[in-house]
């Protein structure tokens, strides 16, 4: 499992427009990573994911297994944030004190 402590934005922009695999206990989907966002001030380090998600079946704010084939399994809370005929938006928020 990978420790998020570690991860950073740059982490994530290297895989946008890829596939995540969304799971809990029976639920599996597949997410793609289509926005990484800056939310940084000079004491917290702070950046957003948006997740763009099939359009008929909606996931509720929750704490979901996420699986990558290069980033490896890790657990994040996702919130939905938007719908449209494209799909259903997931926008994930990280925040923490800079060292």
């Amino acid at each position: 499992m990978v420790d998020l402590s570690t991860l950073s934005k740059i982490d994530f922009d290297t895989h946008m427009n890829t596939t995540f695999n969304l799971s809990k206990e029976d639920t599996l989907v597949d997410l793609e990573l289509i926005e990484t966002r800056d939310c940084s001030t000079s004491k917290i380090e702070s950046f957003s994911l948006l997740f763009k998600g099939p359009v008929d079946t909606l996931y509720q704010q929750d704490t979901y297994s996420f699986d990558h084939e290069k980033m490896g399994k890790f657990d994040i809370f996702i919130v939905p944030v938007d719908k449209n005929e494209k799909g259903i938006y997931y926008e994930a928020i990280f925040t923490r004190f800079k060292k």
